[in-house]
């Protein structure tokens, strides 16, 4: 991982104010498509593609933070994601 130690540094700077961050992004990220979804169905568009980039970049930083805060949790991250993707091709007949 490119960022390996400044994650790590971030979680060892600010320890458990990190998962507020986490939380504190993906809301953003939810409030975001949430406003383009309401206004698209109201013929309206004030929330543009590039605010929810924005918001989805916060967001896999803090993901990729997570992976890197513990060391178990990187393998436990991509032993979930196997399984959900093959789930995931399953349900569309891959």
């Amino acid at each position: 991982m490119k960022y390996k130690k400044l994650f790590q540094k971030c979680w060892r700077t600010w320890h458990d104010l990190q998962w507020i961050m986490v939380i504190e992004e993906c809301s953003e990220l939810q409030k975001a498509i949430t406003k383009l979804l309401r206004h698209r169905e109201s013929g309206t568009q004030i929330v543009d593609l590039e605010h929810i980039a924005d918001e989805t970049a916060d967001v896999e930083i803090m993901c990729a933070q997570i992976r890197v805060s513990n060391l178990k949790m990187n393998k436990m991250v991509n032993k979930y994601k196997r399984e959900k993707i093959k789930r995931l091709k399953k349900l569309l007949g891959e």
